[in-house]
């Protein structure tokens, strides 16, 4: 179901896409979060390729590094966690994010207990103290560290909750990567980069698709 939703939206991304080169070529915000705690996180080493690529695509980007925090864990009881400084501070950035990129390890055939908590911190609504909207229609697109080629699939669960809660739009060319996949010296492959080259592009073309269409289905709205 969440392939044959997300080429639903590449489809139409292509139907929206800008009509003129100056709207292709104008920055878009693109936030990319890295969710690893680990200090020799292959996942970290995917964020800063992709940010590294979307840079020399003329784009913004804000790189978010979990490791810089120091997030509570989410508490569904008195909701403390919320009123913390430095979720209020996750928020912010991720809202003003035209499109995310995650770049999350994956333990036990799921995404890192980290990358569940931030998602939990910031897409649902606790009193006033968080909007709930920082992910709202946002483009994503996801990349995954594995310990195995087994784990494929493996954060689809969570895409398909952030589809239902937040009403992302996943991009489908996601990059998974194993091992084999680094050298002796945390060096990313060449063929594995070109994979995070490939998404990154598709990421910008689905954002500036869609923000350019939602602009003119808003202009003639009545």
């Amino acid at each position: 179901m969440i392939r044959f939703l997300s080429i639903v939206f590449l489809a139409l991304a292509f139907v929206f896409s800008p009509a003129d080169a100056s709207q292709k070529e104008k920055p878009i915000h693109f936030v990319v979060i890295s969710c690893s705690l680990n200090p020799k996180s292959h996942s970290a080493i995917l964020a800063q390729q992709a940010v590294k690529d979307l840079k020399a695509q003329g784009q913004e980007v804000d790189l978010i590094d979990l490791r810089d925090y120091n997030l509570p864990m989410t508490d569904g009881n008195d909701g403390k966690a919320y009123e913390n400084p430095q979720v209020k501070e996750l928020n912010q950035r991720i809202e003003k994010a035209d499109g995310i990129l995650i770049a999350s390890p994956i333990y036990l055939n799921s995404v890192a207990a980290s990358t569940k908590n931030m998602a939990e911190l910031t897409t649902h609504k606790h009193k006033d103290i968080i909007s709930g909207k920082a992910w709202k229609n946002k483009v994503v697109g996801f990349m995954g560290a594995s310990g195995g080629k087994f784990s494929l699939y493996a954060f689809f669960p969570f895409i398909n909750s952030m589809m239902i809660d937040s009403k992302i739009v996943f991009v489908p060319g996601f990059v998974m990567t194993t091992r084999e996949d680094f050298d002796a010296n945390e060096q990313l492959s060449k063929a594995a980069g070109e994979r995070v080259g490939d998404l990154t592009k598709d990421l910008v073309h689905m954002t500036s698709a869609l923000k350019v269409g939602r602009t003119e289905a808003n202009s003639i709205a009545p």
